[in-house]
């Protein structure tokens, strides 16, 4: 026998509850003893200490409007360590939360799986991702909170499962401890491990900067805060969503249903404008341009920026959340610049970050925006080496299938292959001094372009740019002729405010 179960094993009613499942406890079932202790006198003394049998809470919280599953380790309790009854309160847990379509968040705080009760404890992250796995098919939300420390096992499984992810800033998460690398890697050399260990090692800010976490908090008193604001979004003002996730839509039969319907999103509404003189791209590399933040935080609300592609990569050029347009939820994908954003080159980490919200775009049926600037993907051997090819194409691939609207803005530049990984929308729009190309005017002039010496190249390849761009017409007006875009966003000449591009009354319309 590995837990206590209550005398009634069925699910509590939610109005009769505020902590579930109190009765679940640790048992030592393999009567462990090593050292001064026996494991009994470990569970009894925690058992005295907290007033808890095992190191879970499950309580139901009341957040915005609703109820949600909220989860705690306690670290009194043994560490915090992942044994049989923790493993059991916690898929206990979701499996209520999936009962009453409640969102699920978890608070982790342990030093991993109990080693008091062996292998049995390692089989707790199986069981508890099944749990984890099966409220993800059910779309509804799970947010994974990492205080410290967050190790082992728990960090290896629903510590870092969460649809979101948030850290307390200066928690220690990791799977193998310092002590384990210093003794297993270094063989207890102090000096060599000091040596060779990374700057800020483990700890929150460590692992949002190679892409593990969405969000850092300041303190533990910002935790109910944030869960509101993310909740806010993914399900207080969810919709009901506009395919049925239940049916295959993978085939080419949807795809071709999809685009016959395309042609006539715009029939809303419609834009009248006289053609300005817009044929000069490098209108749109202007200083004092508005880009992707501006419009974020102007036709935007409750943006909650997610950092990372959930692996090993951040880049500062790609970045996106969650936020509403009006009362839409939805995701935002975005290519920023300047010199903290590579200029808006980006890297496979920030192609990755947009695949990342993509796929949670898709789980809770949200409308992805897509705002594009980029003069391309950063042309460098570490983005070789990071594999840039296969992110470009990964993106195009899942964007071919993604079921839910994809909605792309070309905001000024956009530049071949890397601005198409986030760009291939349902649904494109373009301002009317962007343009969008194979490669950029400078870079066909350079392959193309013929030069008797420097002197010439000085004169003539500034030329050759811009009869280039024409000839390439990569410019609005001869796209939409083309077909490439379906809506030209008049700029009234001398003007770069965001309230000439009508983009309330396109976004509500695109959606």
């Amino acid at each position: 026998m590995q837990t206590v179960q209550p005398e009634d094993n069925t699910i509590p009613k939610k109005e009769q509850v505020n902590e579930l499942f109190s009765n679940v406890g640790s048992v030592d079932f393999l009567n462990f003893e090593f050292g001064s202790r026996t494991y009994i006198q470990q569970i009894e003394e925690s058992i005295q200490n907290t007033g808890k049998f095992c190191a879970i809470q499950v309580e139901l919280k009341k957040i915005l409007d609703f109820e949600v599953v909220w989860m705690t380790h306690d670290f009194q309790f043994m560490g915090g360590s992942l044994g049989c009854a923790e493993g059991e309160k916690l898929t206990k847990g979701f499996e209520f939360a999936m009962a009453h379509s409640m969102p699920v968040v978890v608070e982790s705080r342990s030093g991993g799986a109990r080693m008091q009760e062996g292998t049995l404890a390692l089989m707790q992250l199986a069981k508890v991702t099944v749990a984890v796995e099966a409220l993800k098919r059910r779309k509804i939300p799970f947010i994974s909170v990492c205080k410290d420390p967050t190790y082992g096992g728990v960090s290896a499984s629903y510590a870092m499962q969460g649809d979101v992810r948030i850290a307390v800033s200066g928690a220690r998460i990791g799977f193998a401890g310092p002590t384990v690398i210093l003794n297993t890697v270094y063989k207890m050399d102090q000096t060599l491990y000091d040596a060779e260990c990374p700057r800020g090692f483990q700890t929150a800010e460590f692992l949002q900067k190679h892409g593990q976490l969405d969000v850092i908090l300041n303190d533990e008193s910002e935790i109910i805060p944030m869960v509101e604001k993310i909740l806010h979004v993914l399900w207080q003002n969810r919709k009901d969503s506009l395919f049925d996730s239940d049916n295959d839509s993978s085939g080419s039969e949807e795809g071709s249903e999809k685009n016959d319907k395309k042609d006539d999103i715009f029939s809303y509404f419609e834009l009248t404008y006289e053609k300005n003189d817009c044929y000069d791209y490098t209108v749109s590399r202007a200083i004092d341009r508005y880009q992707a933040p501006d419009i974020i935080e102007k036709i935007f609300s409750s943006f909650i920026e997610l950092q990372g592609d959930g692996k090993v990569g951040y880049d500062p050029c790609i970045r996106g959340g969650l936020a509403m347009f009006n009362d839409q939820p939805c995701v935002i994908i975005a290519t920023f610049k300047g010199p903290d954003a590579n200029f808006g080159m980006a890297s496979p980490a920030g192609y990755r970050m947009a695949l990342r919200l993509m796929n949670l775009a898709q789980q809770f049926d949200l409308p992805v925006f897509t705002l594009v600037d980029t003069v391309g993907a950063y042309p460098s051997f570490d983005s070789e080496q990071s594999g840039q090819s296969e992110a470009i194409a990964t993106n195009l691939l899942k964007m071919a299938g993604l079921k839910v609207p994809i909605i792309t803005l070309v905001v000024s530049e956009g530049g071949s292959g890397g601005a198409l990984a986030i760009a291939m929308g349902d649904h494109i729009a373009m301002l009317e001094r962007a343009y969008y190309t194979v490669i950029s005017p400078e870079g066909a002039a350079s392959i193309l372009g013929r030069y008797k010496n420097e002197d010439h190249k000085s004169e003539q390849f500034p030329k050759d740019c811009a009869k280039l761009a024409r000839s390439q017409k990569i410019y609005c007006h001869d796209l939409k002729e083309l077909g490439v875009v379906d809506l030209i966003i008049p700029e009234p000449a001398g003007s770069v405010s965001y309230t000439h591009l009508r983009a309330h009354e396109t976004g509500r319309n695109l959606v």
